[in-house]
């Protein structure tokens, strides 16, 4: 449970769960014995460290499942919803150009996401 939604959040700013621990001051030992047991979970201060970096409640974190489109800005939507209205051709031409954007550097790096928060 735990693990599964920490992960999820780390990739979803695009950085490794140990990268997003040094950020708030939990060391990498407690990070590896989370990975390999997923029947750990944090202390209530380090979870609420955690909640607070990513923006979400405790509770999220704990729970079973990740509502990952809970999480989506109003403008992620908007995309997800045009592109499942789209046909196949508009789907793969949608798809083109965003690897085209990619390719010209129009995507946040790490340092970009790091400078924001």
């Amino acid at each position: 449970m735990f693990w599964h939604n920490f992960e999820f959040l780390c990739n979803r700013e695009g950085k490794a769960p140990n990268s997003i621990a040094s950020e708030i001051g939990i060391a990498s030992g407690t990070i590896s014995l989370w990975r390999n047991d997923h029947s750990k979970t944090p202390s209530p201060k380090k979870l609420k460290q955690i909640a607070d970096h990513f923006h979400v409640t405790t509770e999220w974190l704990l729970a079973d499942h990740v509502d990952s489109y809970s999480l989506l800005s109003d403008d992620e939507k908007e995309l997800i919803h045009y592109f499942r209205e789209m046909n196949d051709s508009g789907k793969i031409s949608a798809l083109l150009a965003v690897k085209g954007l990619s390719e010209q550097g129009a995507f946040k790096k790490e340092r970009d996401i790091a400078a924001e928060h």
